[in-house]
């Protein structure tokens, strides 16, 4: 199922293979131009899937491309911050982990925790932390509730008393 590009995507797909080509300057430029590739379709000249053309025209599997467009992804918002983004598609992985809303606040924590130098174990670290943290909170209200002395066990067949 070869297609015939027309001029316009031809020249698309040309500048996008050439950010790609460049030796993958960064991930995400990487990422934005494999997703362009994949929404749009551009690989269909040559290949029947996107799977496919990653295969066979940069020897990149389906699972490290999708891992590429999803950094990406996960670090555009942080190029709005003012805020460095993250260099390496490891550090973009760790943060894809932290839950969207709290994304821009653990990378700037990291940030200025490593003095500019983060790594994807900082980010990692970082939201550990955090969560610790919150952990820890809730537990402590749970304590005060205990130690109101206006809980009981309620009665009941389940209850052993």
């Amino acid at each position: 199922m070869n297609e015939v590009l027309n001029a316009d995507e031809q020249s698309e797909l040309a500048q996008l293979e050439g950010v790609i080509e460049r030796g993958m300057n960064t991930f995400v430029e990487v990422g934005n131009a494999l997703a362009a590739i994949q929404e749009r379709k551009l690989y269909r000249s040559g290949h029947v899937t996107f799977e496919a053309y990653c295969k066979g025209r940069w020897n990149m599997g389906r699972s490290y491309a999708y891992r590429m467009i999803a950094s990406a992804e996960t670090v555009s918002p942080i190029g709005d911050t003012g805020l460095p983004v993250p260099t390496n598609e490891a550090q973009a992985r760790e943060l894809a982990r932290v839950p969207e809303p709290q994304r821009v606040d653990i990378w700037r924590e990291t940030v200025e925790r490593t003095g500019g130098q983060p790594t994807a174990a900082a980010v990692r670290e970082t939201y550990a932390a955090r969560t610790a943290e919150v952990i820890d909170a809730e537990v402590v209200e749970d304590e005060d509730l205990l130690a109101g002395g206006d809980w009981h066990q309620p009665e009941g067949p389940f209850c052993t008393n």
